[in-house]
């Protein structure tokens, strides 16, 4: 299959600068209705191909860059009629050239992860579904998936490495309410907690209202929300928002002028247990390394890849996903203070990656005006602010979690001055 790529490209010219990445995924997935449900394995194949060309202007010498995504199964010349297809559909945005950066992998190494050496995550399938049932309305439609991916990397210097990495995730629809998560350390007990709070939560969405009283004391993100915001940090404490200006900040330096809450330790993983993106390198062939980019709210290194660091004169780390924040000083106790709202889902995220200024509705939140009212759903909330300034000032939980590609506090509790009714 890599012969077949290498020969297009070559034949298109194209041999010199090539990246490409070959995907295996295989899952087995059991979707649910009640307590029956078979079995089913699907195996897919697809290729990511990176060119990059080469061109001279006014003695200096500059490169262009294109990316496009194929089945793995096409024929030599339905791979050369898509490159030129998309090549020709590409408008000019070259950069100044930079050289390959080798890394201290060799020709053929290979590296996998330790998710590698797992049994096959199909038969757990009959035990998380019973686990999940036992917590919630056996009328729901589920799905539950064991997924194994595969990635095979060839880069223009001829080196390869393989990447193997497993995981489960689960999906739950009911009506217009959804659960989905990966996770691998599955324990039952957890899987039921879940599926009762999902019940609970379906149930109080049937008859959601409008927040009466004054703005609740203690607002809290959870579930996928403190990775989407502490993935701004990662974002800005890389060579490419350095390049772009859309970063400003200094190593030695704080990473806010003024903190009203928890500081940020932050750095880099290139592997965290059941990530989809965990692996030795980048989608640049660079190896990967841990970094610790903030430490105690003070900025002690930046990322890069090789592009950038180039210029900034910076060293080559590559573009890590995975990454962690240390936990906060948010207690138990103090995130079951009432009044309060618990936010799990955002819709139209819009952020301005320079600035930092934004906003988001709310779908729905869960949560009480009164210690002795039972949770409710409430309705008509949004998010708006600054995002450098929501972090600076809000505090965290102690208890940490493992998401997708993000490991750290389980909650971020964040200032009732960015939440606001809508009209």
């Amino acid at each position: 299959m890599i012969k077949i790529w290498t020969q297009a490209l070559d034949e298109l010219g194209l041999g010199k600068w090539k990246l490409l990445f070959f995907r295996k995924v295989t899952a087995a997935r059991s979707w649910i209705q009640g307590s029956g449900g078979e079995v089913e394995r699907q195996e897919t194949w697809t290729c990511r191909l990176k060119i990059f060309q080469d061109f001279h202007a006014r003695r200096r010498k500059w490169t262009r860059e294109h990316t496009l995504e194929l089945s793995a199964h096409l024929t030599i010349d339905q791979i050369k009629a898509e490159i030129q297809k998309a090549l020709s559909a590409q408008e000019e945005e070259p950069w100044p050239w930079f050289p390959m950066h080798r890394g201290p992998s060799g020709p053929g190494q290979t590296q996998e992860s330790s998710l590698a050496k797992k049994p096959d995550l199909a038969d757990w399938l009959p035990s998380l579904a019973e686990a999940f049932y036992a917590g919630a309305n056996r009328e729901i439609a589920t799905r539950f998936a064991a997924i194994g991916l595969e990635t095979l990397y060839l880069d223009s210097l001829g080196r390869q490495m393989e990447h193997v990495g497993h995981w489960c995730e689960i999906e739950a629809q009911s009506e217009n309410h959804s659960l989905r998560f990966r996770h691998g350390e599955y324990l039952p007990e957890r899987i039921t907690l879940k599926a009762q709070r999902f019940e609970e939560e379906r149930q109080a969405l049937r008859t959601p209202r409008r927040w009466e009283r004054e703005m609740p004391s203690l607002v809290v993100l959870g579930g996928n929300l403190p990775g989407l915001v502490f993935s701004y940090l990662l974002r800005q404490l890389d060579g490419a928002a350095l390049y772009s200006g859309d970063s400003t900040w200094e190593v030695g330096k704080p990473l806010f002028p003024t903190v009203t809450g928890d500081t940020v330790t932050l750095k880099p993983l290139v592997k965290l247990y059941n990530s989809p993106f965990s692996r030795w390198f980048d989608e640049e062939g660079v190896m990967l390394k841990d970094t610790e980019l903030v430490r105690d709210g003070v900025v002690r290194a930046f990322t890069a890849s090789q592009r950038e660091a180039h210029f900034l004169g910076l060293p080559v780390s590559g573009h890590p996903v995975n990454f962690s924040v240390g936990p906060g000083s948010l207690s138990k106790e103090e995130l079951r203070v009432s009044p309060y709202l618990e936010i799990y889902h955002l819709d139209d995220w819009q952020l301005d990656e320079a600035s930092g200024d934004f906003s988001a509705s709310i779908p729905f939140a869960l949560g009480s005006e009164s210690p002795r009212q039972a949770r409710q759903a409430y309705r008509d909330f949004a998010l708006r602010g600054n995002l450098r300034d929501l972090l600076a000032s809000s505090r965290w939980s102690s208890a940490i979690a493992q998401r997708e590609y993000f490991e750290g506090p389980e909650f971020v509790a964040i200032p009732n001055r960015f939440l606001v009714l809508d009209t």
